[in-house]
């Protein structure tokens, strides 16, 4: 049942009747959540923070990506948490908080200099100053 609710709920999203996509994923996530599959939630609420993000609905949006990234970070799943913080980048720009923004793609950076990952770290901090001067 969660499957078949999560499949229509990507139609919905396919087709930007992002309404009917949240419900469809709250649908599937309620049945995830009882099942205590914490893979599928994590997967459904990516998916529910993009329909809110289609509404225009940045501030639900934002929280739940701030919640998958403590996941990700409990999780020690540093990919999921710099993809997560780039989306929360893009976010922030939709809403016009270019610092915000910024300040996203430099914690992302931080993530990268952590695993002494020079060139990517140095790619998010560009990406950073340019979001901040509004370029």
């Amino acid at each position: 049942m969660a499957n078949a609710s999560d499949k229509l709920g990507d139609v919905c999203l396919a087709r930007q009747d992002f309404a009917m996509a949240i419900s469809h994923f709250e649908n599937a996530y309620g049945i995830c959540d009882k099942a205590a599959d914490d893979v599928s939630l994590i997967s459904l609420h990516q998916k529910i923070a993009k329909a809110r993000r289609g509404l225009h609905e940045y501030e639900a949006a934002v929280a739940i990506y701030l919640d998958l990234l403590d996941s990700f970070q409990r999780f020690k799943n540093p990919a999921q948490a710099v993809e997560t913080l780039e989306t929360l980048a893009e976010t922030y720009l939709e809403m016009g908080k270019r610092d915000t923004a910024a300040e996203a793609l430099r914690a992302a950076a931080g993530i990268h200099q952590s695993f002494r990952h020079a060139l990517q770290a140095q790619q998010f901090l560009t990406r950073a100053e340019a979001v901040a001067r509004g370029a």
